[in-house]
């Protein structure tokens, strides 16, 4: 993450997500716990993919010969 910049609204930072190209909006009004579960919540969800994820680097997943997909489970 880069440096918190400060936005129009004083109350209001910018975080940009060095690589990424997001950029997230908090307002410093909130608790620490509320920012801190907000960057939480995008690294798993955004940045760091699920295990269940397909991989485009692996061949797909079979099961008796046939290809399983995310809609199979």
């Amino acid at each position: 993450m880069s440096i918190i910049k400060r936005a129009k609204d004083p109350e209001t930072r910018m975080m940009v997500l060095n690589g990424t190209g997001l950029t997230i909006v908090l307002d410093t009004r909130q608790s620490s716990a509320v920012i801190s579960d907000v960057i939480f919540n995008i690294y798993h969800s955004v940045l760091r993919p699920s295990s269940k994820a397909p991989t485009f680097d692996s061949p797909p997943a079979r099961e008796n010969g046939k290809h399983i997909t995310a809609l199979d489970n």
